[in-house]
């Protein structure tokens, strides 16, 4: 189980370099709510945590990583269950904290998904 959950967080670190590389590469696409708001501001929900708003940006990020269970590979299925809901929620907040306040969850949580891969 370790070696899941050491996977999912060094596949998807993220240097504000490699950031910048996704954040021009990728379309903005139709994202709504807690998804189209900036790293800063989700980092101020995730401190505070008013109701509201904490609930959007957990129910996105997780929304978001069981919708790509849905098209992924089977293995990458087995990670997200090994490694579980919060400390998916844990490190997507952490990735946020590296990259721009300007930078927008949807790409932080795209890229994350993009760069998790079974070892």
């Amino acid at each position: 189980m370790r070696r899941f959950v050491y996977s999912l967080f060094a596949l998807c670190a993220l240097s504000t370099t490699a950031m910048a590389e996704i954040n021009t590469s990728l379309s903005e696409g139709f994202n709504m709510g807690a998804g189209r708001w900036q790293c800063g501001k989700v980092i101020e929900i995730a401190e505070k945590r008013p109701p509201a708003e904490f609930g959007q940006v957990v129910g996105w990020v997780l929304g978001s990583w069981s919708m790509a269970t849905a098209v992924r590979e089977e293995s990458f299925v087995g990670i997200v269950e090994t490694v579980g809901a919060t400390k998916i929620f844990e490190a997507t907040i952490g990735e946020c904290r590296k990259v721009p306040p300007e930078i927008m969850l949807f790409r932080v949580v795209n890229t994350m998904i993009e760069r998790t891969k079974a070892p």
